[in-house]
């Protein structure tokens, strides 16, 4: 996969704000961070909710901000899905930590 400049940029800021999240929520799958479904989803809609507040008051800086927060907090519901998962067929993918 070729990445442009900006998607790098993009993509190490999400990175950066996941571990400003493990800092302030707690950064373990299944230990630290253990939420349902529904909690992830309350919090990626409070996110998106902001974006979209911030999209229509055409305030960019703060759009592109709420955009990176709506990406960490994605990529962490997907990081408990796949610790979910390790955790309920670990004879099927590896097991925990794979």
């Amino acid at each position: 996969m070729n990445l442009t400049h900006s998607s790098f940029h993009a993509l190490e800021e999400v990175q950066e704000e996941r571990v400003r999240q493990d800092d302030k929520w707690g950064g373990i799958p299944g230990a630290d961070r253990i939420h349902g479904n529904g909690h992830y989803g309350l919090v990626l809609g409070e996110e998106f909710g902001e974006a979209c507040e911030s999209a229509l008051e055409h305030d960019m800086a703060n759009l592109r901000a709420e955009l990176i927060q709506v990406a960490a907090v994605a990529v962490a519901w997907v990081e408990e899905l796949d610790w979910l998962q390790d955790q309920t067929r670990p004879e099927e993918i590896g097991g925990p930590g794979r």
